[in-house]
């Protein structure tokens, strides 16, 4: 209730109030305790500057102290005239406080209708000069509204107390648009931060020239924290979104990989206008160019689709950096982002002509460095193939000419006929003796068809000995097996090898 009296006071005094003072104020002269209307909690008068340096040299100030009342505690000064921003669109005023940086001021224009601005403070214990970019808006105010320190309740310690002085409007240069790259000097390159974000134009934190813009986001950032990119009133001109052209690039730059950052779009006349979509970072410490897709609007939000069949018209952008993390839980955060562009996908007939040519000759070169890459494959594997044949080639002549040492051996060594020395030569008995194992008559049918010729084929056996070809294999398999024959070459003839090894007197 004592806050709804507070605001019908000042709506009532906002209507009744004198018409005296004109910018710029300097509070040398003229203006007194009793031209300020103060409400909810502040008291405002002109004094002696407390304060006095390089920075501001005048010798009286205004100084406003909250101390309990509300949260939107502060002082209203009327003018004698109409504020015309057509010209110098920014309210400059230089401000002294203890309280941390990061502090809100919240700078309300009144008269038919009103509108308002926020900045923040980047200093503290130093005068600092402060804007507040009002372009665009037309000639209905005649009243500035000051709220230091805007949503938290004053105690009249020093943090709670505000010197303020030199308010003047003076020229923001051009409006800011499509692209930006914060190069151009003659252009008004102001953001808008709110939630705790802190904005500045620097150079590029890896050491060139080139002109970024710094984001702050304080400990004390709200999950929401964000800065518009430009003023509160948006671009010269409209960004067109489409459905076939639905993206925006930014370069970014974070000190820390997979950020959620989150990019909005909207009509600066009508906040319910919005579009909004969100991507990650990838790197830590470097910059990277992040594109922003509005056909994949963030859920629970309007999606691009909506709002082009309602009619949105879209002239304004807000970045958020590590979206829905506080500054409490992430601790302050510095963040850089610049060259803002809208993709334009739009061509000419010569444009697709000239793409086209390019991406026949891409995949004319592609084919050929594949074919290269082929042939070259292919030759060496094809030598690699002859090289391992011809190495197994000479393996099996080697093993065939020492099978037939092997076999004048034995024949010198056997007594009698020729026939007798054939059955000694193939002693069964010491070949299972030898391998502990039995040997079945087909099993040696077959060592016998091998013994006489290694390269006797599967089908010339499975003849021969009247049986399947998946027999012959299943019984060389068991062979293989039971003499311990591991190796990839030519089984057959290491098998009879073995058998040869095997009977040869040692």
């Amino acid at each position: 209730m004592k806050k709804v009296a507070y605001i019908i006071s000042f709506l009532v005094v906002s209507i009744s109030f004198g018409y005296s003072q004109t910018l710029p104020i300097d509070f040398e002269e003229r203006i007194t305790r009793n031209d300020f209307f103060s409400f909810a909690g502040a008291v405002t008068e002109v004094i002696v500057n407390p304060q006095v340096d390089s920075s501001n040299a005048s010798a009286t100030v205004a100084r406003l102290i909250r101390n309990g009342g509300a949260v939107f505690a502060g002082s209203k000064l009327t003018l004698k005239e109409n504020l015309d921003f057509s010209e110098n669109p920014i309210i400059s005023m230089k401000v002294w406080t203890v309280a941390p940086a990061g502090t809100v001021i919240k700078m309300k224009l009144e008269g038919f209708g009103e509108t308002y601005r926020d900045v923040v403070t980047t200093v503290s214990g130093e005068w600092e000069t402060l804007r507040w970019d009002f372009t665009g808006q037309p000639t209905n105010f005649n009243s500035l509204v000051f709220m230091f320190d805007f949503g938290n309740m004053g105690d009249g310690s020093e943090s709670s107390v505000f010197l303020f002085d030199d308010i003047e409007q003076v020229g923001g240069g051009l409006r800011i648009d499509w692209p930006v790259d914060f190069e151009d000097p003659k252009v008004n390159y102001s953001m808008h931060d709110f939630g705790g974000n802190i904005s500045s134009l620097t150079k590029d934190p890896n050491g060139s020239d080139n002109l970024v813009m710094k984001v702050v986001k304080s400990e004390t950032a709200q999950p929401w924290a964000g800065t518009t990119i430009g003023s509160f009133s948006g671009f010269a001109s409209n960004i067109p979104l489409s459905l076939s052209e639905p993206k925006i690039l930014v370069k970014v730059w974070s000190p820390h990989a997979d950020i959620p950052i989150r990019l909005k779009v909207e009509n600066s006349n009508d906040p319910d206008q919005s579009c909004e979509t969100e991507t990650r970072t990838t790197v830590a410490g470097k910059w990277e160019t992040l594109e922003f897709n509005f056909l994949r609007h963030v859920l629970k939000t309007t999606s691009l689709k909506t709002g082009i069949e309602k009619g949105f018209g879209f002239n304004k952008a807000s970045i958020f950096f590590n979206y829905g993390t506080d500054g409490k839980a992430s601790g302050e955060r510095i963040y850089y982002f610049d060259d803002v562009e809208f993709v334009n996908i739009n061509m000419t007939l010569n444009d697709i002509e000239n793409l086209k040519r390019e991406y026949e000759s891409q995949i004319k070169l592609e084919r050929f460095v594949l074919l290269t890459i082929m042939v070259f494959l292919i030759s060496g594997f094809g030598f690699y193939i002859w090289s391992l044949h011809r190495k197994h080639k000479n393996v099996e002549e080697k093993l065939n000419l020492e099978i037939l040492g092997y076999k004048e051996k034995l024949a010198t060594q056997s007594l009698g006929s020729m026939e007798n020395r054939q059955k000694i030569a193939l002693d069964k008995d010491k070949i299972e003796k030898e391998i502990d194992a039995k040997i079945g008559e087909t099993s040696w049918m077959i060592l016998n068809l091998l013994v006489e010729d290694p390269a006797i084929g599967n089908k010339e056996i499975a003849k021969k000995v009247s049986l399947s070809l998946e027999g012959v294999s299943s019984s060389l398999r068991r062979m293989y097996s039971v003499f311990g024959l591991k190796s990839r070459g030519n089984k057959k003839v290491a098998l009879v090898m073995k058998i040869m090894q095997i009977l040869i007197d040692k």
